[in-house]
């Protein structure tokens, strides 16, 4: 604990806890912290503090939402193609 910047979020052992949110998850400014076994702040630190470095996002991650969205979009499609054949019989 030489530095006041080794804060539990920055720790490799603290695992954040999230709600959801109407768009998106919002972080809360609790953890839970699986080398002491137990619910810690955020803001918090200790001794066994290891820096986790920041994890850059990966590719594969951009393309399975764009899979999603375009099957969403195919499905929509359907529906609606499917609607305006049932118009033109009527």
């Amino acid at each position: 604990m030489n530095n006041q910047t080794d804060k539990c979020y920055k720790c490799r052992f603290f695992c954040r806890y999230y709600t959801r949110g109407v768009k998106q998850f919002n972080r809360t400014k609790f953890g839970w912290c699986y080398k002491r076994s137990e619910v810690k702040d955020a803001g918090d630190c200790c001794e066994i503090y290891i820096y986790e470095p920041l994890k850059r996002g990966s590719k594969k991650l951009v393309k399975v939402c764009l899979n999603d969205l375009l099957t969403e979009i195919s499905e929509v499609r359907k529906v609606i193609e499917a609607e305006r054949d049932e118009r033109k019989e009527n």
